[in-house]
């Protein structure tokens, strides 16, 4: 056997005794690498006669391939055994080196997520403790089969809900996919309601909100006419322009009641930032959708009517143009896919009945004016104030002060007199307030009179004589404007975004 063969020349010499002492030490870091031979082994090899038993020994202990091991039979010199299992060895060495690299990298990887496992169970230990056991990933998931997202919006919230539950929830980046995930659930993707479209009932809710207006109108009812008969259509984007108080922010809720749909407005007074529109991204602390998807969260629908007010006033500086945001929400050809910043989705603006309001046309844009189709609003003339005064002010008025309106007679000149002689005006904001002041002065005598006090007995007739009491001395004169000649005295017209009316002109 090989234990007892003995090579030829196996005569000790200097490189025999120096390979046997290499191998032995070789031999040492292979067994504190291999683990499986006793140290026992080491001691009897050190303590061997010859280098030949110490060869014969380390090549009885080496687990080589049986080809190695046939080189070893096959060496003719003690040197030739020697440097094959220093060969042997180097290479074996190596190999467990390398094994024990590894074993460590995998003991540490395993180290690391048994110890993540045991924090997450001893949080969720915790929270049991604490009464809060609710899995909301869990009811995540459920909401999100149940919503009927589109499959792309479908798979990257999954996503966002799959890595909520790989993070810790003290994590920023937890609170931030959970925000994001929560804004896509709270936006109709499918819920719409049903559209009225009835012509005649139509008609009739606009004209019991508003008097006059019959432009509008008309566009409105046409669009419901053709909605009628063709069943689906994209909603027109109408622009109202026309002087302050004419009624057309109060038009888009009649609108809205008269299609049965969903009313949000949007007040676009004074926005100069982009992101007010399209969103911040989820980069920046605190961000949060821009105002469209912001107003569809809040209808809650698919189809409601959006009324952008005030879109002339947009403004422009170095964080944007807002004006130029509002051209993707506007265009129907681009509103399929409107991207908000926030989202990284598209979402579908094409379902949505955009009215936009302004005062001053040119202050619009040219490329926003050219997606919108515009629709001018003349200031009323004094017989239509008479008109809404009686029909829709007074009463409401009235009623807002405690006053029931059927205990109140109006003299025929009292309500022209206000119109010409207290207020000068395109709209009737400023004759509502007029009519307010004397709802409220009646009120106040009424309360004194049933209180005991020493007040004037309440005009049931509110007379001409009674508005110097009411509304105090008259700041317009309605005869001040001649149409005799004078000299260096000329009548003339004027007209602005706020109105038109008669100016003297003199030189």
């Amino acid at each position: 056997t090989l234990a007892h063969a003995e090579p030829a020349a196996a005569a000790a010499s200097s490189d025999t005794a120096a390979l046997a002492r290499r191998a032995v030490s070789q031999f040492e870091e292979y067994v504190s690498l291999h683990r499986r031979i006793p140290d026992e082994v080491v001691a009897i090899i050190q303590g061997a006669p010859s280098p030949a038993r110490q060869a014969f020994a380390i090549a009885a202990h080496l687990a080589v391939p049986q080809e190695t091991r046939q080189q070893f039979l096959e060496a003719e010199t003690v040197d030739a055994l020697l440097r094959l299992l220093d060969a042997a060895l180097v290479t074996e060495i190596e190999l467990l080196r390398l094994e024990h690299k590894i074993e460590q990298d995998v003991r540490g990887s395993l180290f690391q997520n048994q110890r993540e496992f045991y924090l997450q169970e001893q949080l969720k230990a915790i929270h049991r403790e604490l009464g809060q056991d609710d899995d909301d990933l869990a009811e995540l998931e459920a909401q999100v089969e149940r919503k009927g997202l589109p499959d792309a919006v479908k798979t990257r919230v999954l996503r966002e809900v799959r890595k909520l539950r790989r993070m810790s929830p003290i994590a920023p980046e937890s609170t931030v996919s959970r925000n994001f995930v929560d804004w896509i659930l709270a936006l109709p993707w499918t819920a719409r309601t049903d559209d009225v479209l009835d012509v005649a009932h139509a008609r009739r809710i606009l004209d019991e909100d508003h008097y006059g207006l019959e432009p509008v109108k008309d566009r409105i009812l046409d669009y419901i006419g053709v909605l009628s008969l063709v069943g689906t259509m994209d909603g027109p984007i109408l622009c109202l322009v026309g002087p302050p108080g004419v009624g057309k922010t109060s038009l888009g809720r009649s609108v809205a009641r008269a299609m049965g749909r969903k009313f949000v407005r949007m007040s676009l007074g004074g926005v100069r930032d982009e992101a007010e529109i399209r969103g911040h991204r989820r980069t920046y602390i605190g961000s949060m959708p821009g105002r469209v998807i912001q107003a569809m969260r809040r209808a809650e629908v698919v189809n409601p009517v959006i009324l952008l007010d005030e879109v002339d006033k947009l403004g422009q500086d170095y964080r944007g143009d807002p004006a130029a945001a509002l051209l993707e929400v506007l265009d129907p050809e681009q509103n399929r896919a409107f991207n908000d910043h926030y989202l990284e989705i598209d979402y579908d603006l094409s379902q949505v009945l955009f009215i936009t309001t302004a005062n001053y046309l040119p202050q619009i844009p040219e490329p926003l004016r050219d997606r919108m189709e515009i629709i001018r609003l003349s200031g009323y003339l004094d017989q239509e104030k008479l008109a809404i005064a009686r029909q829709f002010l007074v009463p409401k008025q009235l009623r807002a002060n405690g006053v029931a309106p059927e205990t109140v007679t109006w003299d025929a000149d009292v309500l022209p007199a206000i119109i010409q002689e207290h207020t000068r005006e395109a709209g009737v904001r400023e004759l509502e307030r007029k009519i307010a002041r004397v709802a409220r002065k009646l009120a106040r005598r009424r309360a004194e009179r049933a209180s005991g006090g020493a007040a004037p007995a309440v005009p049931d007739v509110v007379r001409t004589a009674d508005l110097k009491d009411l509304l105090g001395v008259a700041p317009f004169d309605p005869t001040a404007i001649t149409l005799e000649h004078k000299v260096g005295v000329a009548t003339g017209l004027a007209y602005s975004a706020m109105g038109g009316g008669n100016r003297p002109a003199r030189r």
